[in-house]
């Protein structure tokens, strides 16, 4: 061999080896962050949610929509708290009724005018979940909406939503 076709055979492999490291170490970062992916993927569907809906002027009937469909919504583990602040007594009355033999949900009665804001603090201090979401007692929950949350939320650390008010007309 030549001179000329050793030097360029030994240029060719110090080009291509700087290539070659950058491949194996983007194949790897690859490999790792799909295995992360994996994990966070098996934690997020195994985590906990928990529900706090707030109410305070709603009637039997608005409520009864946004329990009804939590009730479909959540799995075992997950936890529904329910604020009344200032509610009707007849609302908080069947209220206590419906949830009377459900796992995982439970009523706060607030003495007096707090406000939402502060009965949703008052529910997010009680939640056990690391992903909360908040809602108002006048929304319903779609099919696989509380799941979506579940699977979008990060694989560590706490996770607030608050779901938007529903909106008629």
């Amino acid at each position: 061999m030549s001179a000329s076709v050793i030097l360029c055979a030994a240029a060719l492999a110090l080009m291509l080896s700087p290539y070659a490291i950058i491949i194996g170490l983007c194949a790897a970062a690859v490999s790792r962050r799909r295995e992360r992916g994996e994990e966070a993927r098996r934690g997020d569907r195994a985590a906990t949610v928990s529900v706090i809906v707030c109410f305070s002027h709603e009637d039997v009937a608005e409520l009864s929509r946004c329990v009804g469909s939590l009730s479909l919504a959540l799995r075992d583990g997950d936890e529904a708290i329910f604020v009344a602040d200032h509610a009707k007594p007849e609302t908080v009355r069947w209220l206590k009724e419906a949830i009377l033999a459900r796992k995982g949900v439970r009523l706060v009665e607030n003495e007096g005018r707090k406000g939402k804001k502060m009965a949703q603090a008052q529910g997010v201090a009680l939640a056990k979940s690391r992903i909360v979401l908040c809602a108002d007692a006048d929304c319903a929950f779609g099919d696989g909406c509380v799941d979506a949350v579940r699977r979008a939320a990060p694989a560590k650390g706490g996770f607030l939503l608050l779901l938007p008010v529903m909106m008629e007309g």
